[in-house]
C-alpha cells in the first residue's frame, strides 16, 4: 500500500498475513537472488522487496533510493538495485531497496 508521511513524501507501507510456509511463526521461504541463496520473508501486503545491502554487488545499484516504511513503524531510506531472484512466488527481474 502506498501513502505520504503527511509532508507530502512517497513512502512504501509494508505489512503481512499468514502465508503458508512458517519458521518459528514467520512466512520463510527459500530462493534466490543474484544467483545466491537467500530466506525471504513473505509479505503479501507488501509492494517492493527488501534486500540485504551485502547480497547486492555495487554495480546492481540504480542511484536512486526508496523510503519504506517497515513493520514496526520506522521509516528508512534505501538504495534502489536491479536485481534477478528466484523465489516460490516470483521469478525475474525486480527493483529492489
Amino acid at each position: 500500500m502506498s501513502g505520504t508521511t503527511g509532508r507530502g513524501s512517497n513512502y512504501i507501507n509494508a505489512s503481512g498475513r499468514n502465508p503458508p510456509f512458517l519458521f518459528k511463526g514467520m512466512p520463510v521461504v527459500p530462493g534466490r537472488v543474484i544467483g545466491k541463496f537467500a530466506s525471504g520473508l513473505r509479505d503479501t501486503g507488501s509492494d517492493t522487496a527488501i534486500v540485504r545491502r551485502g547480497m547486492v554487488d555495487d554495480d546492481c545499484l540504480t542511484g536512486m533510493t526508496r523510503r519504506v516504511v517497515l513493520f514496526e513503524g520506522s521509516v528508512q531510506e534505501l538504495p534502489g538495485a536491479k536485481i534477478r531472484v528466484h523465489t516460490p512466488y516470483l521469478v525475474g527481474e525486480i527493483i529492489a531497496a
